[in-house]
């Protein structure tokens, strides 16, 4: 079957009889959908057919892009689309990403959300840390929810992360800045960690530059995850060489309960999504989980200051990313990577 618009359906038509193509030919119009040649073999498609079918309005467009287009030809058309299902809370991107395996939600560190606009401070900040599952009722800042408008937005935040009580427990959940470009114009953008955008503004060129340079810094912390990805190549003449490197997690807050901690995190739901059975050996964990979301093995290794995991070939680095930013919101804020270039993507 072939579809094309109606003032295009009898050079297309011309064209398939010069290929010797008997196949049924589509022409849409903005009042019908109409079977302009040929026939359908499925009964029911056929009756449906039969008759043009009237259109309630003009159709919205054809997507310009295919199998084979560059991946830049799909940021306009995606992009646009999220920004709009968002802005209405549509639960469509939801469903989809919680039952496939190929989909995940954006992870954004701490970091990351603090730098959307190079040049910029946000002019708004939200920190929303949620311990009430990793730590103890008496800790101080077990739950800790913070909103800042101004000018001063990273001073304050870095007062209050300078007391050590509250230190692990300041973890920025969204931020808004005002990004000005002399070509392009102004836009607010508001990010939140799992890479939602609401914007206003006069250029919708410069909201997408913005977008562009979050998903850039965001995709090089899990490229360089996924270039530690376990693998052993066998050797033509006996053995194997390992290729990769376990990513290691440093706290800055101690594990006191490590049969609490494991309990929580590898209890299969949200937002870790993980689920293992640890083995305890002088104060270390080891865990051979499933990470739910992609249905791959991940290893685990868990001392009281550290997380040591394991990818293996086939796994994605946004595994990690979605560690690190869950465990930034429920257990440690000031967690860092020990490997430099990881710790480096994670800064940024």
């Amino acid at each position: 079957m072939y579809l094309c618009l109606a003032g295009h359906a009898d050079r297309i038509g011309l064209g398939l009889d010069e290929i010797g193509w008997q196949g049924a030919l589509l022409a849409l119009s903005d009042m019908k959908l109409e079977l302009v040649r040929g026939d359908v073999s499925t009964p029911a498609l056929r009756e449906a057919l039969r008759d043009p079918i009237a259109l309630t309005g003009p159709p919205p467009g054809f997507v310009p892009v295919d199998l084979d287009s560059p991946d830049g030809a799909y940021d306009t058309l995606v992009r646009s689309a999220l920004v709009a299902c968002q802005a209405q809370r549509l639960q469509a991107i939801t469903m989809q990403v919680e039952r496939r395996r190929d989909l995940d939600w954006t992870w954004l560190p701490s970091s990351h959300l603090s730098r959307v606009w190079p040049g910029t401070t946000p002019k708004w900040l939200r920190c929303d840390f949620r311990g009430e599952r990793f730590l103890p009722e008496g800790d101080r800042a077990r739950r800790l929810q913070i909103q800042i408008l101004g000018e001063g937005t990273e001073e304050l935040v870095s007062l209050i992360s300078g007391r050590e009580a509250y230190a692990s427990a300041v973890s920025v959940d969204q931020a808004a800045v005002r990004a000005i470009d002399p070509a392009f114009g102004v836009v607010n953008e508001l990010v939140n960690r799992t890479g939602r955008f609401v914007v206003t503004g006069n250029s919708f060129a410069l909201h997408q530059e913005v977008v562009r340079g979050v998903m850039s810094r965001y995709r090089r912390l899990v490229e360089q995850a996924e270039e530690r990805l376990l693998a052993w190549h066998e050797l033509d003449n006996g053995g194997a060489v390992v290729q990769g490197a376990p990513i290691t997690i440093k706290l800055s807050r101690p594990i006191q309960d490590l049969d609490g901690f494991l309990s929580e995190l590898f209890s299969c739901r949200e937002p870790f999504r993980l689920w293992g059975v640890p083995e305890i050996q002088e104060s270390i964990a080891e865990v051979e989980a499933v990470d739910l979301h992609l249905g791959r093995r991940v290893r685990f290794e868990i001392g009281a200051s550290w997380i040591r995991v394991f990818l293996y070939a086939g796994g994605c680095g946004n595994s990690i990313a979605r560690l690190v930013s869950n465990l930034q919101h429920s257990y440690d804020a000031s967690l860092s990577l020990f490997d430099a270039d990881l710790a480096e993507a994670l800064s940024l």
